[in-house]
């Protein structure tokens, strides 16, 4: 009995829920992105200014060319709320139509300071740039766009940067100063002058950088930025120094900047008065590069316009820094030092730098002597020799192969008596190839060379001029031959017939 009314307990249940499933309205069917699409366009036509509002929210969304069309009119909408929701849909994935760029710009200009604040921010989209990521306050990143704009858009977005300068909302100004370097015409000077006394240091700065690409006059500019030498941020008198240095008039400036209290002012300050080659910059430009208390980063920036001073000034300067304690800072001035006006530092001077214990030094004096190697006598090329580097041994033998032959044969002797295997390979490769009076006697010494490297090498030149008494020491040496290459030329060596000691030698 208990069975039965547990399985009419199934069967009720189940009942009740197929009704319940039957019960349940069917769902409709869900809307396609093309039907979506067709419905925004048809919205956004309306006078309805609701239905223009959420339409101009989902539009933004898909990118087809009728929904780009469809952004560009809903950035020209009468209705606030329309334009807002159709940048905001542009500044969502950093998109923007070339079409949609000189629109943008004109928002600039916009009643609603939130819809300002948005276009103001997309000034590097409206200019022709994509930037990722926050916009760097950096006066050396400069990107110039043309922004596929004719002559006449490019007037009118100008005019508006330069009115933007004006706005009354802190945030749009700020963007507008950060973003205008990426505008290819400057700004006008006298609009970013107000700027040199904001509270703000950001804004400073970026009145500055601008400032910096305006067309200027030399009085105008000095007149303009003389007070900044004295402004509290760091970062407001770098870019003064760098300004300054621009100008023939701008010398008291980095003068008064070269005792600033912050070391990169300094640094930039010496770095622009010895860049026009000012004979009174040397001597703070020596001063700040040998200053082993101020960072490597800093003092290697100096390195370039040192090199405008004269050699005899200079020179010293950088074996200072050869022996000195920063390795980048040796690399570098040696690295300087191996082209340019230097090449005529004679060889001597570079070949200590061969032993050098870290590896950018040794490979800068390779970088200059080989840079010198037409020149290099064999008075030269045997004091490259003498380095204790492998490096510099066998870059003195590959120089080797310009000098006149009983030049060369020296070296070469000279080279199967180093301690270096590699050295003595490639002199015994050459004693083969070259074969001088006794080339066979050392070759022939060379097989019971506890090296295997030397004894392949020694049989490889033997087997090139089989004389008797050489098969004789080939066929000995055959069993302890492990390079097959090497064992098939030892083969067919002996299965030639010997050579007469006064055969002609085959060079």
């Amino acid at each position: 009995m208990r069975s039965k009314a547990l399985w009419m307990l199934v069967l009720c249940a189940t009942m009740a829920a197929g009704h319940a499933q039957e019960a349940k309205p069917a769902e409709a069917p869900r809307e396609t992105e093309a039907q979506t699409i067709a419905k925004c366009l048809r919205d956004l036509k309306s006078d309805d200014v609701d239905a223009r509002r959420r339409a101009a929210m989902v539009i933004g969304k898909y990118r087809t060319s009728a929904t780009e069309a469809a952004i560009i009119q809903c950035l020209r909408d009468p209705d606030r709320q329309v334009r807002q929701s159709a940048l905001v849909s542009l500044t969502e994935e950093r998109f923007l139509p070339a079409a949609a760029r000189m629109d943008v710009f004109r928002l600039l200009l916009d009643p609603d300071v939130h819809i300002r604040r948005l276009a103001s921010a997309m000034i590097p989209e409206a200019s022709g740039v994509m930037i990722r990521g926050p916009i760097q306050i950096r006066s050396n990143t400069v990107i110039q766009a043309g922004g596929n704009r004719s002559d006449t858009d490019n007037a009118e977005a100008l005019l508006i940067l330069n009115q933007a300068l004006d706005d009354e909302d802190f945030s749009v100004r700020r963007n507008v100063l950060s973003a205008a370097r990426y505008f290819p015409q400057p700004i006008e000077p006298e609009r970013l002058e107000k700027f040199f006394k904001d509270e703000s240091k950001e804004v400073r700065v970026l009145a500055l950088i601008l400032y910096s690409r305006a067309p200027l006059l030399e009085e105008q500019a000095i007149k303009a930025i003389t007070p900044l030498a004295d402004d509290p941020e760091a970062a407001v008198r770098m870019e003064v120094a760098k300004l300054a240095g621009r100008y023939m008039k701008g010398d008291d400036i980095l003068a008064k900047l070269l005792e600033d209290k912050d070391i990169g002012v300094r640094v930039e300050a010496v770095r622009a008065y010895a860049s026009r080659t000012n004979p009174k910059a040397f001597e703070p430009l020596k001063k700040t590069i040998l200053d082993e208390n101020i960072s490597a980063d800093y003092r290697r920036l100096l390195l370039v316009p040192l090199s405008n001073f004269d050699e005899e000034q200079t020179v010293p300067v950088f074996e200072s820094l050869l022996k000195g304690k920063n390795v980048k800072l040796a690399a570098d001035a040696i690295n300087m030092l191996a082209g340019g006006r230097y090449q005529k530092l004679p060889p001597a001077f570079f070949v200590p730098y061969l032993d050098a214990q870290h590896e950018d030094i040794r490979k800068g004096a390779m970088r200059a002597l080989n840079i010198q190697s037409r020149e290099l006598t064999a008075s030269d090329i045997q004091l490259i020799m003498k380095s204790k580097s492998h490096e510099g041994k066998m870059l003195g033998l590959r120089m080797s192969s310009r000098l006149q032959r009983d030049e060369r044969l020296q070296l070469m002797q000279d080279a199967c008596l180093d301690d270096d295997v590699e050295v003595r390979v490639y002199g015994l490769r050459e004693i083969g190839l070259l074969k001088p009076e006794g080339w066979d006697e050392m070759l022939l010494a060379s097989l019971e060379d506890p090296e295997e490297q030397i004894q392949q090498i020694a049989a490889e030149g033997l087997s090139r001029f089989p004389t008797e008494k050489i098969q004789n020491a080939l066929r000995e040496y055959l069993p302890n031959c492990k390079d097959i290459r090497v064992q098939r030329m030892i083969q067919r060596a002996l299965a030639r017939r010997p050579l007469q000691i006064n055969a002609p030698l085959v060079r």
